[in-house]
C-alpha cells in the first residue's frame, strides 16, 4: 500500500471482546490527523483486495460511522449480495444444458416424421 497514515496523539486501539467467540482477530479503530488522511487511506485500502499476499486480501478499511450510517451501510451491502446471488443464480438457470431433441422429416415423403430424444 502507498499509503502511511499519520496518526493522531489518541494513536489505535482494539474493539471488541476478547476472545471474539467466532475467532476473528479484533477490528482496530485508528484515529488519523485529518479527514483527508482518512479519505487517502480509504482510497488506498482498495489496492489490498488486488494483493498478491493472501493475508493482504483479507483486511478490509472501512470508515467509522455513527450507528445509523452504519446500518444503512450493511443493508446496502446485503442488497447487493442478494442481486450478485440472483444473478448468478438465473444464469445457473440459463446456462443448464437441455437435452437435445431433433426431428427427421423426409423431404420426399413429408409424412414421414421421425422424433430422437438424446437426454
Amino acid at each position: 500500500m502507498d499509503t502511511k497514515p499519520s496518526l493522531s496523539s489518541l494513536g489505535c486501539r482494539r474493539l471488541g471482546r476478547v476472545p471474539d467467540p467466532q475467532g476473528r482477530p479484533r477490528r482496530l479503530l485508528a484515529h488519523l490527523n485529518s479527514e483527508s488522511c482518512a479519505s487517502d487511506l480509504l482510497k488506498a485500502a482498495k489496492c489490498l483486495r488486488n494483493s498478491s499476499d493472501p493475508d493482504a486480501q483479507t483486511v478490509f478499511v472501512n470508515p467509522d460511522l455513527d450507528p445509523a450510517c452504519a446500518k444503512l451501510a450493511y443493508e446496502k451491502r446485503e442488497h447487493r449480495r442478494k442481486l450478485r446471488r440472483e444473478r448468478a443464480n438465473s444464469s445457473n438457470i440459463n446456462n443448464t444444458p437441455t437435452p437435445n431433441t431433433t426431428a427427421t422429416v423426409d423431404h420426399k415423403d413429408p409424412t414421414s416424421f421421425q422424433n430422437s430424444s438424446s437426454a
